[in-house]
């Protein structure tokens, strides 16, 4: 939950930094150098940033103790392509802690963000847009760019495996059905962000509305996931137990 606050302290952007239109400005551009409280939000994203990781880094050991505490779990032999291709979890125990990696990963890049932010903001100053395009713009704001774009791949790729390891019944339902439903809400609006943004240089459109749909679903989604953690594994551990269970009370033939 400090992360979810953090992260979307550019909710009230409206009144801290009225300057910059939420339905056409990047997110990032609030923390750009020269706007106001930028150093407020570079500091939010940076906070935002450490407690997702150390609250994924906490799940994972939770779930390897746990694991290593059920020894009648085992891997099972089959391939990962199997599991990828099945959507099966049984007896796979890692694939859980896949998604909680993926955005340790995203807070990972997001740190860096804080710590590069746009040099100006390319969708309200023209001459920054220009520039931008042209490759002039200095080191920092490229690297913001690219830890932007790697940050994004993280927390859509953690999503996208969330929802094809749950899709069989097995999770807790407010995984498969709220977590869906906020994954394919943030898709679409990632999708229709990188749109918006490939039209940047024949005018802004509503980028800022897009980039904000969309993360705000990413807050919500990550909250359902910490909050689904604990039933995820519980139902993955019980569902390879039982078989196993089953056999061992089957007689032998005598």
């Amino acid at each position: 939950m400090v992360a979810a606050v953090f992260f979307t302290v550019w909710l009230g952007a409206r009144w801290i930094n009225p300057g910059l239109d939420p339905i056409t400005a990047y997110v990032s551009e609030l923390a750009a150098q020269g706007q106001p409280f930028a150093h407020l939000f570079r500091t939010a994203d940076a906070i935002a940033a450490v407690a997702l990781v150390s609250a994924c880094a906490i799940v994972i050991a939770r779930h390897r103790r746990a694991s290593r505490a059920a020894p009648a779990v085992r891997d099972r032999p089959d391939s990962m392509l199997v599991a990828l291709r099945t959507g099966d979890d049984t007896g796979r125990p890692w694939i859980r802690d896949v998604p909680f990696a993926l955005l340790a990963l995203f807070g990972l890049a997001t740190l860096l963000d804080a710590f590069s932010p746009l040099s100006c903001t390319p969708t309200a100053d023209l001459a920054c847009r220009i520039a931008d395009e042209a490759g002039t713009v200095p080191l920092p704001h490229r690297i913001h760019e690219v830890t932007s774009s790697i940050a994004g791949t993280f927390a859509a790729i953690a999503m996208m495996w969330t929802v094809w390891f749950t899709r069989g019944g097995h999770a807790p339902t407010l995984l498969r059905t709220a977590g869906t439903a906020l994954a394919a809400v943030h898709l679409v609006a990632l999708a229709w962000s990188l749109v918006e943004i490939a039209q940047l240089s024949i005018g802004v459109g509503v980028l800022g509305l897009a980039q904000r749909i969309s993360l705000l679903a990413l807050v919500c989604w990550w909250v359902v996931l910490m909050a689904s953690a604990d039933g995820w594994h519980g139902a993955q551990g019980r569902r390879h137990l039982q078989p196993a269970a089953a056999n061992d009370a089957t007689p032998e033939n005598g």
